[in-house]
């Protein structure tokens, strides 16, 4: 088996210990980890919260125009922010995830029926699509493309 974070030095079947020496304290993930927090400290609350519910309510808009399918997260700005729920009538929304990423390689979130010891969505059957402030608007459209290609 392989280990979520490899040691630099790990090659694939190597039969020792050394491979997990150094989890948890790899120096490129902190690194990039400071950038991150840079990079939202600069673009500010403002500017990200606006920029997800335009995204948000861009590709909402598009998909709600297709006949089958329906939008169960309230995207008014005061309600939402970058992430957003919906269903394709009478189908399966894993079937959707797994054919949006075997066929076009874009990932969302499926919930159907899902169930553990704190929650109970028996019933539910919704895809959640997130759109993070890099999302470009090409990549949404391919995303829309996709969903309508699927149904």
């Amino acid at each position: 088996t392989f280990p979520l974070l490899a040691h630099y030095s790990h090659k694939p079947g190597a039969d020792t210990i050394a491979k997990f020496d150094n989890f948890g304290t790899i120096t490129p993930v902190f690194n990039a980890a400071i950038e991150s927090i840079d990079y939202w400290n600069n673009l500010g609350f403002e500017a990200k919260t606006k920029r997800m519910r335009y995204l948000t309510k861009y590709w909402t808009t598009r998909l709600r125009r297709i006949p089958k399918v329906e939008i169960v997260t309230n995207t008014d700005e005061k309600f939402s922010c970058g992430l957003a729920f919906f269903k394709v009538k009478g189908t399966s929304s894993t079937a959707i995830r797994d054919a949006l990423w075997k066929d076009h390689k874009i990932t969302v979130q499926a919930i159907e029926n899902y169930k553990n010891h704190y929650v109970d969505y028996a019933g539910v059957n919704v895809l959640g699509v997130a759109t993070p402030v890099y999302i470009t608007i090409r990549e949404l459209n391919k995303f829309i493309q996709a969903v309508e290609k699927i149904i």
